[in-house]
């Protein structure tokens, strides 16, 4: 069975990683990034998870339910704390927060973090 996946930081390292086995196990993927993917997901959508203007705009660009939430993007330790802050924590916050209703029954959230 299919699931519908939704995976943030899906343009490079562990988040497209995480994006390709969805798809190769034949599972129809969303990507939300600054950048483009070379994953073949089915859709991606532009979003800076620094900016909550544009994490909502993502999110209103967003159609029906998903399986799953993999929240993979962030910055590393070295860039400046209050980025870091931004995109890892509350960025990634307020996305969950504002897909969670979306997630089906049975489905499960997933933040990948690194030190």
């Amino acid at each position: 069975m299919s699931r519908r996946v939704l995976v943030t930081g899906a343009a490079s390292g562990i988040g497209a990683e995480v994006a390709r086995r969805f798809v190769d196990a034949g599972d129809e993927v969303v990507s939300l990034d600054l950048k483009d993917t070379s994953v073949g997901v089915a859709r991606h959508v532009h979003c800076d998870l620094s900016d909550v203007a544009s994490i909502d705009a993502a999110v209103a660009a967003l159609d029906g339910e998903f399986d799953a939430l993999c929240n993979v993007a962030g910055v590393p330790g070295t860039a400046p704390a209050e980025l870091v802050l931004r995109v890892n924590l509350l960025g990634l916050r307020h996305l969950t927060e504002s897909v969670v209703e979306r997630i089906r029954p049975g489905g499960a959230i997933v933040n990948v973090g690194c030190g």
